[in-house]
């Protein structure tokens, strides 16, 4: 009987102490989650910073006092190119062709970063999709000469084009098509004036 009781007594303090054990893994379990979840959220803080400070430079790079310039030049060819064989160029006709495979570039470049997830590609839409949208149809004929040269060019330009649009196609709910010559014109014209040198 002596045996039953310690037996007894024993299997009682096995099970308080199986209990107390599964409470302390419970508590640190729920502690490791805790710590989990606020170490994703400083993760999804940091990316998020990282994409605005991104985002930014890349609003100046593409707003700032070159990148205006280019954008003036690359219009002015565009203009001339599509609507105005008579148009005066700011400068010569090869300064102002590079400069449309510049800006071409910049939007290149904004395609990787959307790619690779660098760059969430919503915050590049709401950003970049108006004046994108506008000079890469503006400037079509030469995306499609260049690329017959070299098949490779400006991949991640047709990336950013498939995913913006179809950002604006969800938002607006219906298909986004290529703007009309009479708004690729208006646009060029707006563009042409917006980025007149200041004095």
């Amino acid at each position: 009987m002596i045996w039953q009781v310690i037996v007894g007594v024993g299997t009682l303090l096995t099970a308080v102490f199986t209990a107390i054990a599964a409470y302390a893994a419970w508590k640190a379990a729920k502690s490791a989650a805790r710590q989990a979840e606020s170490t994703a959220q400083q993760t999804e803080l940091s990316r998020l910073t990282l994409n605005t400070d991104l985002l930014m430079r890349l609003d100046d790079r593409f707003s700032g006092g070159d990148p205006r310039r280019t954008r003036r030049l690359a219009t002015a060819y565009l203009l001339k190119q599509r609507f105005n064989p008579q148009l005066g160029l700011p400068e010569s006709e090869k300064t102002c062709y590079l400069a449309v495979t510049e800006l071409l570039d910049f939007f290149e470049l904004v395609g990787l970063l959307v790619r690779r997830k660098i760059l969430d590609e919503e915050l590049a839409w709401h950003t970049f999709f108006h004046h994108f949208h506008h000079y890469f149809h503006a400037a079509k004929e030469i995306v499609e000469e260049e690329r017959r040269k070299a098949p490779t060019v400006w991949e991640d330009l047709l990336y950013l084009k498939d995913t913006l649009t179809r950002i604006e196609s969800q938002k607006r709910g219906k298909t986004v098509s290529e703007p009309s010559n009479e708004n690729l014109l208006q646009f060029l014209e707006e563009e042409l004036e917006a980025t007149r040198p200041h004095g």
